[in-house]
């Protein structure tokens, strides 16, 4: 894969197992809006703010709403369910540890709000495995653009062509190859065929111990 420097972590669906409870939320309020749901026509969603879905899924189907009213609706349907349903995938601190060790440095980028990303980090005691973090609302555009990972690297004080993305969605792929980094895609919430762009596929967060790069 070429000299890697650093590796810039999504967090839903990467570092948090939050996509069952993301993915329950959105079919839901698809369904309210009489859109037909599945995982493959949420693929062209995910990996975006939510800001964005509401702007997508208010386009794609005339609905009459504002997405600011998506947002909340979102937002909360989700904190009344946080505390039950979201979990850290096994392996996750273990693997950053491993990681640091190596002399890599670490970044968070995730297209969820500030709260949730604050939430996460707090709940799972994360904040000591991460150099740096950046999430929805510190860029002008959402993945798939590469706003997210380049102010990433940017804080990192990495090269962007140094760092290493590691996604579970196709926007996030793109979004990594666009900024000219690496890709590994994981499949945790998509299977492995979304991932053309990507340099490595891997199914387990612990695969990256052991990577060499």
């Amino acid at each position: 894969m070429g000299e890697v420097k650093a590796f810039i972590f999504d967090m839903d669906g990467v570092i948090v197992n939050s996509m069952p409870m993301h993915l329950k939320i959105w079919k839901n309020m698809f369904e309210k809006r009489n859109v037909s749901f599945s995982l493959k026509i949420f693929e062209k969603y995910n990996g975006t703010s939510t800001y964005e879905i509401g702007e997508k899924l208010i386009e794609d189907h005339g609905l009459d709403e504002k997405p600011e009213d998506i947002v909340k609706e979102k937002f909360d349907t989700e904190k009344g369910i946080l505390d039950e349903e979201l979990e850290l995938f096994s392996g996750v601190k273990e693997t950053l540890g491993v990681l640091r060790k190596k002399g890599y440095k670490l970044a968070l980028a995730t297209s969820a709000l500030k709260h949730m990303y604050e939430y996460v980090v707090n709940r799972f005691g994360l904040s000591d495995y991460f150099d740096a973090a950046c999430f929805s609302g510190e860029v002008e555009h959402s993945k798939p653009a590469p706003d997210l990972f380049l102010l990433a690297a940017k804080k990192l004080g990495v090269n962007p062509i140094s760092c290493c993305v590691v996604e579970d969605a196709v926007n996030g792929v793109v979004a990594a190859k666009a900024a000219g980094m690496k890709a590994i895609g994981i499949t945790t919430t998509f299977d492995e065929g979304v991932f053309g762009e990507a340099d490595k596929i891997i199914s387990d967060i612990n695969e990256l111990k052991n990577l060499s790069c």
